[in-house]
């Protein structure tokens, strides 16, 4: 990263932290939510790396906007696991390839996991309430309309010329109000592309879910 421009705020602000829990919070107490932690359950962590307290803060902000705003966009799927938790909120719309990359650890890359992101989910009666976009993001995203996602969450490819395409993608089809997650923020390449992004939108905040887990709001 360079020096040049102002950066982001990467910082947790103590406001932040104690607005995000208010907000989940306020989730909680939904009466659609009988149990008072949000996420009835979940593919297993063994396929996937996003935490609960993650996949719960997403589930949260999907819930507090209306489905009048559309979907929910989930860029990168892998098995499921955070697929799983927004599917509990309405429906979900996924795009990936389902192989693994040259960013995945050795023994996963070239591997085919449809087949294991189709069990998951209908283990968990979900499968109905997603539409799979198979094909990478090149590819699928420009095919979607624009204005047309209340939430999406970035997650596919971390190679930074990707997730530059992703990133400007997800802008173009979050409807305004809507929300867009980043993971991985704490990846340089993942970083990087986000920070230009925002750069080149005037957008100097971006918050933190956690420590790899950012966001911003759509305009």
């Amino acid at each position: 990263m360079t020096d040049e421009g102002p950066q982001p705020d990467l910082t947790v602000e103590r406001s932040r932290e104690i607005r995000r829990q208010q907000l989940l919070q306020q989730v909680q107490k939904q009466d659609r939510v009988r149990d008072p932690y949000p996420l009835p359950d979940l593919v297993g962590a063994e396929d996937g790396w996003m935490s609960d307290v993650e996949v719960a803060v997403l589930v949260g902000y999907a819930k507090l906007l209306s489905p009048a705003m559309g979907p929910v966009l989930e860029i990168g799927c892998w098995k499921g696991r955070t697929t799983s938790g927004l599917a509990t909120v309405g429906k979900v719309e996924v795009v990936d390839h389902f192989v693994g990359g040259k960013d995945m650890p050795p023994e996963l890359r070239g591997r085919n996991v449809r087949p294991d992101f189709a069990r998951n989910l209908e283990r968990l009666d979900l499968l109905d309430r997603v539409t799979v976009h198979e094909g990478k993001t090149r590819d699928v995203l420009p095919q979607l309309e624009s204005a047309s996602y209340r939430l999406i969450l970035v997650d596919a490819s971390h190679e930074a010329e990707d997730v530059a395409f992703d990133v400007s993608e997800a802008w173009r089809l979050c409807s305004s109000g809507g929300f867009i997650f980043f993971d991985d923020i704490n990846w340089e390449s993942v970083q990087t592309a986000v920070v230009n992004f925002l750069r080149s939108k005037s957008l100097r905040a971006l918050n933190l879910a956690s420590q790899k887990l950012a966001f911003i709001k759509r305009p």
